[in-house]
């Protein structure tokens, strides 16, 4: 036989097995889109009823918002002209100047909103753990609030004017007398 013959039958069967080989990572990666592609379907699914529920729930609270604030729905604005002033529903407002909760208000800012975060604790954090981390972070807050009032801010400013000033003085004095220095080592 002819080496040639040897060599296209070499080449040939070359050719066969890239061909099996590329063949079998296009099935492999067919297959794995085809299994990413149904986990991301499962998770859109999935997601989408989280939104769904979420929009329901959205609309639970809303309504028991209306509800709990005594608002009147929009079929009741209808009529409110030709209401007396006394059959009129006035709205809730958070922002009420009636009587302050004196109990609340017995209490310094920082120490409600301890109790208040401790009340809204879940049962499994500890307690002493948080109070601490509350109590610094209450701590830095308030120390911040004291630093950053107007008050320290124009004492601040004054302080910086007058050491402004200073340098300024002590620069004046420096040049100067390293003017003299050099006038009398010139001279000498």
């Amino acid at each position: 036989m002819d080496p040639w013959v040897y060599a296209v039958i070499g080449l040939c069967l070359l050719v066969l097995v890239l061909l099996v080989v590329t063949l079998v990572a296009l099935r492999r990666l067919a297959r794995r889109e085809r299994h990413l592609v149904a986990q991301l379907s499962t998770e859109l699914a999935a997601a989408r009823s989280d939104v769904a529920d979420l929009g329901t729930r959205l609309e639970e609270l809303s309504t028991q918002t209306t509800q709990a604030s005594g608002l009147p729905d929009r079929a009741d604005f209808d009529g409110v002209a030709e209401k007396t002033p006394s059959e009129v529903v006035t709205p809730y407002l958070i922002t009420e100047l009636g009587e302050p909760d004196q109990q609340a208000q017995a209490l310094p800012v920082e120490a409600r909103f301890v109790t208040a975060v401790e009340s809204a604790r879940p049962i499994w954090v500890p307690a002493q753990p948080l109070r601490a981390s509350l109590v610094g972070v209450v701590a830095v807050s308030h120390g911040l609030r004291r630093a950053l009032s107007a008050d320290a801010r124009d004492r601040i400013w004054m302080e910086m004017q007058v050491e402004m000033r200073r340098s300024r003085r002590r620069r004046r004095a420096e040049i100067k007398a390293a003017r003299k220095y050099l006038r009398e080592k010139g001279a000498a």
